[in-house]
């Protein structure tokens, strides 16, 4: 959870204007990320990182490989923002064509990223986006989710959708 507290906050310092401390914030959940094993954050750890440091000479190079990465792993976010990233780049060095190339194929990706969400109290398992991301694939127009538990009776909790087997 520490990790992705980082990510988040070097987020937000990024989008402030503190890109040195983002950085900081960045490279410390990256570090834990490639400590433990990876998981899921550790590709937009990679991603960050790469798309924030001005100083760094193998940006691109760094953004090609998260985005090889992200495509054989089949994580279409990654792949978004990494894609982002290299074409935010390439317009830097004058490659416009480039990088509406590039936008172009991301926003080609784009339907197949999705949005996953959980409470604030929440402790989800490292493989919890992938696995979200594997069930959304095979259900297609299903909602994915966790637990659901009704406050009062839960015969007042009712739905118009056929539920869909179980998955852990």
């Amino acid at each position: 959870v520490a990790a992705l507290a980082r990510l988040r906050l070097g987020r937000v310092l990024r989008a402030q204007g503190d890109l040195g401390e983002a950085l900081a914030c960045v490279r410390a959940a990256q570090g834990w990320y490639r400590a433990s094993g990876g998981g899921d954050h550790a590709r937009l750890a990679d991603c960050l990182v790469a798309s924030m440091d001005p100083e760094s000479s193998d940006a691109m190079t760094m953004l090609e490989a998260v985005l090889d990465d992200a495509r054989r792993s089949g994580d279409p976010e990654v792949q978004v923002l990494a894609l982002d990233a290299l074409a935010l780049r390439s317009a830097s060095t004058g490659n416009l064509a480039g990088a509406r190339a590039l936008l172009e194929v991301a926003d080609a990706a784009m339907p197949q990223a999705r949005v996953r969400v959980t409470d604030d109290d929440c402790t989800v398992p490292p493989a919890w986006v992938s696995t979200g991301s594997r069930l959304a694939s095979t259900y297609p127009g299903a909602i994915v989710t966790g637990r659901v538990r009704p406050v009062g009776d839960p015969r007042a909790v009712r739905g118009e959708v056929p539920r869909v087997p179980r998955e852990v």
